[in-house]
């Protein structure tokens, strides 16, 4: 039997491949709906039909291609989501870096504000 990384990898953004599980149907649609994206927005930013994207978001009945998923997935995380896999699977929004302000050696008249 196969492991995830026999069946799925997802390329990221530096054009390496990395070891990912799919996002199960469910996932996706969540993802979605948590960065509040339309089905028509997701398929826009992926070069994807809407009934693509709702065929890779539904439960039953056809499955869209690995292919889709993947470019469905990659639009999800560039938009700020988080996929966890493992025992219990979901989906989080990624955290913005933190801001730390300035140092009180960085106070100058330009940034004084």
């Amino acid at each position: 039997m196969g492991t995830a990384c026999d069946r799925d990898t997802l390329g990221s953004s530096d054009g390496s491949k990395a070891c990912r599980v799919m996002p199960s149907p469910a996932q996706m649609r969540a993802a979605r709906v948590m960065l509040g994206l339309s089905q028509a927005e997701v398929a826009g930013r992926a070069c994807l039909s809407v009934p693509t994207v709702k065929r890779a978001e539904a439960d039953a009945g056809v499955r869209a291609s690995e292919a889709v998923r993947a470019a469905i997935t990659l639009v999800l995380k560039n938009a700020g989501v988080e996929f966890i896999n493992g025992d219990e699977p979901g989906v989080k929004l990624k955290r913005p870096p933190r801001y730390e302000g300035l140092r009180s050696d960085q106070l100058n008249a330009e940034n004084d504000g």
